[in-house]
């Protein structure tokens, strides 16, 4: 799904779903420049409903600078990318 809200000033809530029990998630937000910001799934998970809260912080934890965004989100061997507009 769609990050919501999306732009963003505080935080964005990223959503996904697993059909199947334990499948490898791994989601990560990248910059323009293919740059990985944050690691912020990266681990076996069980089927079910996921919201995830991303603050607009780096992997070092500072904010990140205004901008365009993208996470990519892996769920087994299938992948996804999606923009976020982050304003400060």
């Amino acid at each position: 799904y769609q990050n919501y809200p999306n732009p963003f000033n505080s935080s964005t809530v990223i959503s996904y779903t697993l059909a199947e029990n334990w499948d490898y998630v791994s989601l990560s937000i990248y910059s323009l420049l293919g740059e990985r910001v944050s690691d912020i799934v990266n681990s076996p998970q069980k089927s079910g409903a996921y919201s995830i809260e991303w603050d607009g912080k780096n992997n070092s934890g500072e904010l990140v600078s205004s901008g365009i965004y993208l996470y990519r989100l892996k769920i087994g061997n299938q992948s996804l990318m999606k923009k976020l507009l982050f304003i400060k």
